[in-house]
């Protein structure tokens, strides 16, 4: 059964916007316990640059339908989006073989790397592929998980097995997944497509 554009005489909030509220949660629950904005100030900010970033023929959500939404993605924060470091290998084990490749990231990164984007950089760290790839399928994870959605990564499988795909570029894979989603818009400084953050 297909969902409708309307919840209760509501429109729906539209994927993209979700995506935005969810990272901003990320952000702010990724911060020390010290430095951490109350969901309710952090829900009136979000939805203060939310004006900023809404499409033309979008619904702007309501500040409490924002709060919410907050509120909801905070409890719902997984420790896979926590800050890597030495101290995470008890909770989520790296293999010592691959642990070079993941300090070199955590070094590449500034010490901002997840324990998401290091599980996908060890997994990948025998493979030849781009140095993106781990954080694209991380996001993907993330995406898929907090919309609620099957898995997809079809075009990540292809790509990284060397099979023909329609994609032209390595980010391919991910901009099919996340327009599918409904989470890019046209940039026309960029000529071309971004996702929205």
């Amino acid at each position: 059964m297909e969902k409708t554009a309307k919840k209760r005489g509501r429109p729906a909030i539209e994927p993209y916007i979700e995506l935005f509220i969810m990272e901003e949660v990320d952000a702010n629950q990724r911060k020390p316990q010290e430095e951490r904005l109350p969901l309710v100030v952090l829900a009136g900010l979000t939805h203060d640059k939310l004006k900023d970033r809404i499409k033309a023929g979008s619904h702007m959500p309501t500040r409490g339908t924002v709060e919410k939404r907050v509120q909801r993605y905070a409890k719902t924060f997984s420790t896979e989006d926590e800050p890597w470091s030495l101290s995470t290998l008890d909770r989520y084990p790296i293999s010592p073989e691959v642990l070079p490749r993941v300090l070199a990231e955590y070094k590449r990164s500034d010490g901002r790397l997840t324990v998401r984007e290091a599980k996908w950089v060890a997994r990948l760290s025998a493979i030849d592929c781009d140095t993106h790839a781990p954080y694209l399928i991380a996001r993907s994870e993330l995406l898929f998980e907090r919309l609620g959605r099957p898995r997809d990564f079809e075009g990540f499988d292809r790509h990284l097995a060397g099979l023909p795909h329609k994609a032209h570029t390595w980010q391919a894979p991910f901009e099919a997944m996340a327009s599918r989603a409904g989470i890019l818009k046209d940039d026309p400084t960029k000529n071309g497509r971004e996702v929205t953050k």
